[in-house]
């Protein structure tokens, strides 16, 4: 039986609220919009995907695909000031050593994502990594995931988790009959997360470790 875990980035792996945060003013500046955000103003936008956030963020109802094209080439260039949370690597590492296979699907754009992946965390051995697109519905839906699954011959029979920092986190975990692990340190709205129903809840990253050597495999 192979055991897998299946990883959201934003506010998961890393901490990339500022790059995304300056891409959306840069945006916002350029195409003279009055509206400008804090990064404690963006943490509330995200976790649907870009469109969601950028719909979002301009206040309209329908992309404007300029507006949107310059959006994602700005957020690309700022994701360089993104960092990997403290126990990222050390944890994927002893991870891999137990036997799972490592696996990054986001809502992040995908140009974005395995842009930032290869700058940040080339050094992990991932068996597949996935951010949105057009050939996938983002998250919860988990028809992405199922098809990257299929591509990695892994089933929900598996031993399989998902960890996130938000709610659709765990609905896509629900979604996917994935086992579901909650990081409390990322994006999400904690206060009315306090009583989600997810299998496991981390404080930080170095505690994934720990708490899926102690979760019952059945």
């Amino acid at each position: 039986m192979n055991k897998f875990i299946v990883f959201d980035l934003d506010g998961t792996l890393m901490d990339t609220i500022g790059g995304i945060t300056l891409a959306i003013n840069n945006t916002l500046e350029n195409f003279k919009y009055k509206y400008r955000y804090t990064e404690k103003n963006i943490r509330g936008m995200i976790g649907k995907g870009a469109k969601s956030l950028f719909l979002a963020a301009t206040k309209r109802r329908r992309i404007i695909d300029e507006e949107f094209d310059y959006y994602n080439l700005e957020y690309i260039k700022t994701q360089t000031v993104a960092k990997v949370y403290d126990g990222v690597f050390e944890t994927l590492e002893l991870l891999r050593k137990k036997g799972y296979k490592l696996i990054i699907f986001s809502n992040k754009p995908d140009g974005a994502l395995r842009y930032l992946v290869e700058d940040k965390l080339s050094k992990v051995n991932w068996l597949f990594v996935r951010g949105n697109s057009e050939d996938f519905p983002p998250k919860p839906d988990p028809t992405g995931l199922f098809d990257l699954m299929k591509k990695c011959g892994l089933k929900s029979t598996d031993i399989g988790y998902y960890v996130g920092d938000s709610v659709y986190d765990v609905e896509t975990a629900k979604n996917a009959n994935l086992k579901s692990v909650l990081c409390l340190y990322g994006y999400g709205d904690y206060e009315k997360l306090k009583n989600i129903n997810c299998d496991i809840k981390i404080n930080s990253f170095k505690e994934l470790g720990e708490k899926l050597w102690k979760f019952p495999r059945k």
